[in-house]
């Protein structure tokens, strides 16, 4: 048994360690943006769902050499990765090195193309582990559902092994061959599994249609789809306006799995009583939380849970891992109550992994069709909570006692049904009332990068004053007058600090050349005057178009030049065949709602910035946000590149109480430069952390606690 133990532990460590690791190395390809994570899962969870399925196919009485059959695919999965490592263009035997490859219009599809490629093999392999280890068990055991919680326990660990040990001292390439060499003694393990375990005929009761009889097999994928709905749900809240990284994703998916180690297993009577009881209580307060969202309209309790915790990262943070397992605990407890005798184990788990990839599509490619804002989080929460309640009607049946009509089981049925209906119909309802009362709103999206919504307000004196709006971040304004140009607003006025470096630059050059990266409304561009030359690196198409179409200030620049891509990679590539820019300065202002893509901020990327600067250029960083403090990045590049800081942070100024938005901007300049020494702002030490470069970097060392 000790060997059915180890195996089963390791591959599920694995399958889970693998996740983080190839998925921060997509990170850049995609512009840093969060949603690689959630595109990822989704891939994560049908890999899981092919390896159910080739699994339950292998416990058929059908398929007779199935330990042969799966000697192939091993010896083949372990062979791939002996292969990669001695190609040149692999940088690990999971990382090929991808350069510009995916500058597409599709970015969810070539996420999971991408992934196939690196990993799909290896990770099929040990999406198998489980379900053949628990069944090969089974022909010995009693009771081969212990194991799973061998399996849970391994991505658990994994998961948490991660952030704290892994990101924080092992550089990403090397975590790579780490996982390769773990994998290696993964397929001896299961080699030596398959040959120590007696080999004896699948069960011939179990056929194809036999699993289908019955209705707990819908309960099973319902189930299933509903948690891992919220899942990816709740991460992509906590993803959007905290950081893309690690970190951030892998806090829900911790609760998730250990929901598994707590829930599939056997409950003494009092610890059963009290779980049960503390759950219910939490389930109630989400009901609660329901009923008023449906009173309100949808948005106004959410925007007060967002406003009291604007900033405090600890507390939503803490928020989320209290509450969020009690609902997957819940979940999963009946879920394991419901399973079903051990022949039919290989079937069970399928219909869990159906459920996962159900819930994965229903986020990343229904919602979207569907909602133009994140507004799935009501929905499968009160869909879950809708569920919570057919289940407790089911086993109490409404006791009269309580004041409830008693109810048999069909009318419960229909019940449920109707309940389904009036959540849907609430939900959209909800969502039209949103957007109706909100009539500033002329233009809301939702895509892979988020969410871009502009607003307009039209002021009594002629003005009309737009806003793009990225998540929650304002990512641009724009007072428009007819027959006048627009003034620089928001970030980008005059006492910021991109106001003083650029009126300083035109001060002292006649034609400056500017380098943007990230354009939001084009703010920027309203410092441009005749013979300057400004060049945006924007990756998403759809701001270019909203720059173009609904503000002045892109336009109003005639000498303006919008490069379409990533523009780290963009840059390398002008680099490499067209040689330098040479600007006179480089901004970089590239949010992700509140966070900027940590491939712009390593070592790499401030270097590629100096290669296309003049010797006396600037490099200017807007680096105001809420919950992450990135001046220690600064001060490290500041000290490796031999260059002078300077800290324009306006909310210190003498004049910072006429300023309506505080920005918080970083200048590098040559050390013999001293015309923004008095608008420095910084006086405290800032803390040393490790430098970060495009193999090492760990969100934990900048978040603001």
């Amino acid at each position: 048994m000790f060997l059915y133990r180890v195996t089963i532990f390791l591959g599920s460590f694995l399958l889970f360690l693998v996740q983080p690791i190839i998925a921060k190395y997509f990170l850049p390809f995609f512009g840093g943006e969060s949603s690689v994570w959630i595109a990822s899962m989704l891939f994560f969870m049908t890999m899981l769902f092919v390896g159910y399925l080739y699994s339950y196919w292998l416990s058929l009485s059908i398929v007779r050499k199935h330990k042969e059959i799966h000697l192939l695919v091993v010896i083949f999965s372990v062979g791939l990765l002996v292969v990669h490592a001695m190609l040149s263009n692999w940088i690990t035997p999971i990382m090929p090195e991808f350069g510009g490859l995916f500058q597409v219009n599709n970015p969810t599809l070539m996420v999971i193309l991408g992934l196939t490629v690196s990993v799909g093999i290896p990770y099929f392999l040990l999406s198998t582990t489980s379900i053949l280890v628990q069944y090969w068990a089974s022909k010995t055991q009693d009771n081969p559902y212990d194991l799973y919680n061998y399996s849970n326990l391994g991505g658990v660990l994994a998961l948490l092994c991660y952030p704290i040990v892994l990101e924080a001292y092992v550089p990403l390439s090397t975590q790579g061959n780490f996982w390769a060499f773990l994998f290696a003694i993964y397929g001896i393990l299961i080699l030596v599994l398959m040959y120590k375990t007696p080999s004896t005929k699948n069960d011939e009761n179990i056929g194809l249609i036999t699993p289908f009889k019955g209705i707990k097999w819908v309960l099973w994928i319902l189930i299933t789809t509903l948690t891992s709905a919220i899942l990816l749900t709740v991460t992509e809240v906590t993803t959007k306006g905290i950081s893309a990284g690690p970190f951030s994703w892998l806090l829900p998916l911790i609760g998730y799995i250990i929901s598994y180690v707590f829930a599939f297993r056997t409950w003494k009577l009092s610890t059963s009583k009290f779980i049960i009881k503390y759950i219910k209580f939490i389930l109630s307060l989400s009901f609660l939380y329901i009923i008023s969202l449906v009173l309100v309209g949808f948005n106004i309790i959410p925007s007060i849970v967002s406003e009291t915790l604007s900033g405090k990262f600890f507390e939503v943070v803490s928020l989320l891992l209290i509450i969020l397992p009690f609902f997957f605990v819940y979940a999963h407890r009946v879920l394991y109550l419901l399973r079903p005798t051990k022949k039919l184990l290989p079937f069970y788990y399928l219909c869990i992994a159906i459920g996962g990839v159900l819930g994965g599509l229903i986020i990343n490619i229904v919602m979207p069709l569907i909602f133009d804002t994140y507004f799935e989080l009501n929905l499968v929460i009160s869909s879950f909570v809708l569920l919570v309640i057919f289940k407790e009607a089911l086993s109490k049946n409404f006791l009269t006692e309580n004041g409830f009509i008693k109810l048999n089981k069909k009318q419960v049925r229909y019940s449920f049904v109707f309940g389904v209906f009036f959540i849907f119909v609430a939900s959209f309802v909800g969502d039209y009332f949103y957007k109706k009362n909100d009539d500033n709103v002329i233009y809301r999206n939702r895509s892979f990068y988020g969410v871009l919504t502009i607003t307009e307000h039209k002021e009594k004196n002629g003005i009309i004053s737009r806003e793009l709006i990225n998540g929650n971040i304002i990512h641009g304004v724009e007072n428009v007058k007819k027959g006048e140009k627009s003034l620089p607003t928001s970030y980008y006025v005059k006492e910021s600090g991109l106001g003083v470096v650029l009126d300083d630059l035109e001060k002292n050059n006649k034609n400056l050349k500017v380098g943007v990266l990230g354009l939001g409304a084009g703010g920027i561009a309203a410092y441009c005057k005749p013979g300057d030359k400004y060049v945006f690196y924007e990756i998403n198409k759809e701001v270019v178009d909203i720059a173009h179409k609904y503000f002045t200030y892109l336009d109003s620049c005639k000498n303006s030049e919008v490069v379409l891509g990533d523009a780290r990679i963009k840059l390398e590539d002008e680099l490499k065949n067209k040689g330098s820019r040479e600007f006179d300065i480089i901004i970089v202002d590239v949010f992700s709602d509140d966070a900027i893509p940590v491939h712009l901020l390593t070592n790499e990327a401030f270097d590629l910035y100096e290669k296309h600067l003049k010797k006396d250029g600037v490099l200017l960083v807007h680096i105001s946000n809420t919950f992450l403090d990135l001046l220690p990045i600064m001060k490290n590049q500041a000290e490796r590149l031999d260059k002078k800081a300077v800290y324009f942070d306006n909310a210190k100024w003498k004049n910072h109480k006429d300023i309506k938005i505080k920005s918080l901007w970083v200048g590098f300049v040559n050390k013999d430069n001293l015309r923004y020494d008095k608008y420095n702002t910084q006086e405290k030490e800032i803390k040393d952390i490790k430098p970060w470069s495009d193999d090492y970097s760990y969100i934990f060392d900048i978040i603001r606690w």
